[in-house]
């Protein structure tokens, strides 16, 4: 299993759909570009793993700059296909996230 980690892109927008149905997230490839493009525009990013390019992960991060804290990240979404669970995918999706 050789794990591939990139920035979302909007030809990913099905295979990111498919991957938040079984969570109850009723979302279209178009509503998912939507999204994806709106969090790209926010100064945010979108991290997909990929194994054999299939989508089998995602994270959705933003940067922040509070008035306490300073500047910080923060994950807004971490999925993990149901067959993979388990494995550190989810670590190494905040690790991809993280090193931006």
């Amino acid at each position: 299993m050789t794990i591939r980690f990139r920035q979302a892109e909007a030809a990913d927008a099905e295979a990111l759909a498919g991957l938040l149905s079984p969570l109850g997230y009723a979302h279209t490839a178009g509503s998912v570009r939507d999204n994806l493009a709106e969090r790209v525009a926010r100064g945010g990013a979108v991290i997909i793993a990929e194994d054999q390019r299939a989508v089998v992960g995602c994270v959705s991060a933003l940067l922040d700059v509070r008035l306490a804290e300073g500047r910080c990240g923060e994950v807004a979404s971490l999925v993990v296909a149901e067959t993979r669970r388990g494995q550190g995918l989810g670590a190494q999706l905040v690790a991809a996230a993280e090193a931006g």
